[in-house]
């Protein structure tokens, strides 16, 4: 069977016009691709500073707390005074690790908490929330 000429241009532009589409739309799904994974990593980056905050924010909350708990206890090197207290610490769900040092520097109580001890990995790779309190 013969075409006609217009019937052969038609379907050239035919063609034409669908591989344009498809490129079009490969460019626009390409584009959304990273946009979407920019909108990801800016959404975790900023929950990951809320969390961290939060937890710097309770880490000063409970050193001030317990600081002003331990003031006389520190004051008189009192270890058997220091433990107890530093050690209602560890019953915290939050607190994986507490470590009370006098003024030179000198431990005084260290302890972890036996719950999380599975999970020190993934608090090393963060790192830890300090708070440093001098009574």
């Amino acid at each position: 069977m013969p075409q006609s000429l217009k019937s052969k241009y038609l379907l050239v532009a035919l063609g034409v016009g669908a591989g344009l589409s498809l490129l079009l739309g490969g460019v626009a799904y390409y584009e959304h691709r990273i946009d979407t994974a920019d909108i990801s990593r800016l959404t975790y980056a900023t929950v990951e500073q809320k969390l961290q905050s939060d937890l710097e924010v309770r880490a000063n909350s409970v050193g001030e707390m317990t600081g002003a708990l331990l003031a006389p206890a520190l004051a008189a090197h009192n270890g058997a005074a220091i433990a107890p207290t530093a050690g209602r610490l560890l019953e915290e769900s939050d607190i994986d690790r507490v470590e009370v040092r006098d003024a030179r520097g000198t431990v005084l109580f260290s302890g972890e908490n036996p719950q999380d001890l599975s999970a020190a990995e993934s608090a090393a790779q963060i790192g830890p929330a300090t708070s440093s309190r001098w009574c």
